[in-house]
């Protein structure tokens, strides 16, 4: 990799920082706060149908629930994918494992967001902040209910 190359990273980088800045002083449109309201009443939806108690937990364990959960939603069950990656990509801008990663407000390809369920996966088996435990918790309860579903009345 030549000078002009590394240059050009770098200096790609130094944008996304900005961006990122800049992002979290703009308000969310209407529609959007619109999206993200219907995806947490959906979360919290799902989160009784697993009959996991979300709202005894601290802020931060709600935070993960929600995270994890939206990882596993590969189905778009709560949000559209692009929601789905954005928050992903905001989450993983906060480990501190040195992802290099756009806005969470900048539109990424399917391929990028495969990479974006990638990282994510790391995150899990890295244990950041005891994910792990709440993945495993997660998929859990969901082959509980799916079994209790289909041994149920036909």
């Amino acid at each position: 990799m030549n000078v002009l190359e590394r240059l050009r990273g770098r200096f790609g980088v130094a944008i996304w920082s900005l961006q990122k800045k800049f992002d979290l002083s703009r308000k969310p449109t209407d529609a959007q706060v619109d999206m993200i309201t219907s995806a947490h009443t959906k979360a919290t939806s799902l989160f009784r149908a697993l009959q996991i108690d979300i709202d005894s937990k601290p802020q931060d364990q709600q935070r993960l629930y929600h995270i994890v959960l939206l990882y596993l939603d590969s189905n778009e069950v709560i949000c559209p994918a692009e929601m789905r990656t954005a928050s992903l990509i905001a989450f993983l801008a906060t480990t501190g494992s040195g992802w290099t990663l756009p806005p969470n407000t900048e539109p990424v390809s399917g391929e990028f967001a495969k990479e974006v369920d990638g990282y994510m996966a790391m995150e899990i088996f890295r244990n950041y902040s005891g994910i792990e435990a709440i993945h495993n918790e997660l998929r859990g309860a969901m082959a509980r209910t799916n079994a209790a579903l289909s041994d149920g009345p036909h």
